[in-house]
């Protein structure tokens, strides 16, 4: 392992203990990872302080915590993404599917288990993939766009082209799927 990846490792388990330790949560999860061109970690997760009927979604930068939505059933950020000033992040909560830019949250499906699994951005487009529904969709700049399928976990910008992968009818028995643009 190369001393680079050696340190990341050293400090996420060191921020992952801080951050349990210090705020006292029951359980937390990270879900996602982001690390800038100048080094600052970003990860996007949940955690609960009591039941699951207190879930919430959270963002940590640089070890620390911050809660960007509201408390709730199953509420926890599912994908964090950063581009020059602007901090992006998924959430899946009881209101739905859900964007969070720069503290602003704009609701991408107010179905309650519609998912925003996965964020990027590319030549200042945002693009979610996720499921609304019970269909696979990509929403570029919050425009829906359904594609076949059951559900997008994660999508990605390679030379101009659009990449997503997920899976057809049910999560544990549905063949997976990958589209492109």
């Amino acid at each position: 392992m190369s001393m680079k990846k050696n340190n990341l490792l050293i400090l996420l388990s060191v921020f992952v203990f801080a951050s349990c330790s210090q705020n006292k949560l029951q359980y937390f999860g990270g879900d996602s990872i982001f690390i800038s061109d100048n080094n600052d970690v970003y990860v996007a997760g949940s955690g609960c302080k009591g039941t699951s009927e207190t879930d919430r979604p959270l963002l940590w930068i640089n070890g620390i915590e911050q809660t960007i939505g509201g408390i709730g059933n199953f509420n926890r950020a599912k994908s964090v993404y950063v581009d020059g000033n602007d901090v992006y992040v998924t959430m899946n909560t009881d209101a739905g599917a859900i964007l969070w830019n720069n503290g602003t949250e704009q609701i991408l499906s107010s179905v309650e288990f519609d998912e925003a699994n996965s964020v990027c951005v590319d030549n200042g487009k945002v693009y979610v993939g996720g499921q609304a529904h019970d269909a696979a969709v990509i929403w570029v700049d919050g425009v829906q766009q359904t594609l076949s399928g059951s559900c997008v976990n994660e999508v990605a910008i390679h030379n101009g082209d659009v990449y997503a992968v997920g899976y057809e009818g049910d999560y544990f028995h549905g063949p997976p799927c990958i589209w492109i643009n």
